[in-house]
């Protein structure tokens, strides 16, 4: 236990019990805070922010159960423990459902109250490493896929790049064969310049607006964030014989737009890459992508036609670093960032199966990832 890492505040109204709390823990803490009542603690806590609040239920002015609901409406994963000297099932009751951690009954030992502090200690450790690896995770997304990014951004200038080049070419061509250029050549390949500059001008755009937007939750229409993120993929799309099959419907929803448009994007390039990984006929290259509404929710589903997913491993495709991928094609963190996405910041559901269909007279099989958005 590491216990002098971690602030506590504890509100007794008590004198003599907080006295023995302050020469049990102070040795021990990083830092102790006490207030006499729930009031003063609310206002001590709003202050110096500790990392862990003990409360006496009984006190005046405000009550511990009263204090704990404020904070964890505040701060739902602070870790919480309340003390009372009445054996009370209802008041016991309604501690549990206020989300406090721990419930420790007077009169108390040092040892069995430092044993408890103990499991709230090793809790909140659990909590920051976990947070830790989530932001490391997150990290590693981000650079994946910028990565990703980088390679559509790619897809999209090669044809601009190779309209300017070949009007440049010809320009230089025949001043060195005929040692002018004539003012149709002029007019005609300066605006097939002009209008391939302008393509990469507003892809840029499209890519800039993608990774600096607010991340600000904003209203926005799901159908929208759909041809956002197929405009970011659709050159390597193109280039790899892929064809969109579109069935969409308008839904509002508010929440940050960027976010779904990177879960869409993780798995569109995940259709695009088992297309190649198993060599699937161009002819029958297929990514369907459909909406069903109604009042209550949006349902997004996006099936591919690439033979579906080993079903030994389906299961196991929103693990962080599980890839069925080769090491240098996948990392393994695109599906993990998109389930976190989609369960904690949309309070939505994303599941994956494999489904076989009949599409344009041929028998297809592939991935189907679902996607379930509640208003």
């Amino acid at each position: 236990m590491q216990l002098k890492n971690f602030s506590i505040m504890y509100v007794e109204d008590d004198k003599e019990i907080l006295e023995l709390v302050d020469y049990i823990l102070k040795p021990r803490c990083k830092k102790l805070l006490t207030a006499d009542n729930g009031k003063d603690g609310l206002e001590l806590y709003d202050r110096f922010k500790p990392d862990i609040v003990i409360s006496d239920i009984n006190m005046p002015f405000m009550d511990g159960i009263e204090m704990s609901k404020q904070l964890k409406s505040k701060e739902p994963d602070l870790p919480i423990v309340l003390v009372t000297s009445f054996d009370d099932t209802e008041l016991l009751k309604e501690a549990i459902n206020t989300g406090i951690d721990k419930y420790i009954q007077k009169p108390f030992s040092t040892e069995s109250f430092l044993a408890s502090l103990n499991a709230v200690v090793k809790m909140l450790e659990l909590k920051n490493e976990k947070a830790d690896l989530q932001n490391m995770i997150q990290t590693q997304s981000k650079i994946a896929s910028m990565g990703e990014m980088i390679g559509n951004i790619a897809h999209q200038w090669r044809q601009p790049l190779n309209v300017i080049s070949t009007a440049a070419s010809s320009f230089l061509l025949n001043l060195e064969l005929k040692g002018q250029v004539q003012k149709n050549e002029i007019i005609e390949n300066s605006n097939q310049i002009l209008n391939q500059v302008n393509y990469l001008s507003n892809t840029i755009d499209d890519f800039r607006d993608f990774y600096s937007k607010d991340d600000l939750c904003v209203k926005f229409n799901i159908k929208n964030a759909v041809y956002k993120s197929i405009s970011l993929v659709k050159d390597s799309y193109k280039s790899n014989s892929i064809e969109f099959i579109l069935d969409l419907n308008d839904y509002e929803i508010e929440k940050k737009e960027n976010e779904l448009i990177q879960v869409f994007i993780n798995i569109l390039n995940n259709a695009k890459d088992a297309f190649i990984i198993n060599n699937i006929d161009p002819d029958k290259r297929y990514v369907f992508i459909k909406m069903s509404v109604d009042e209550k929710k949006c349902t997004i589903f996006i099936k591919d036609s690439a033979n579906g997913i080993d079903e030994s491993v389906i299961e196991r495709v929103f693990e962080p670093y599980f890839t069925t991928k080769f090491a240098s094609q996948g990392t393994g963190i695109g599906l993990y960032m998109s389930h976190q996405i989609i369960t904690e910041h949309f309070n939505g559901k994303i599941t994956a199966y494999n489904k076989a269909y009949e599409f344009n007279k041929s028998s297809l099989k592939g991935a189907c990832f679902k996607i379930t958005l509640f208003s």
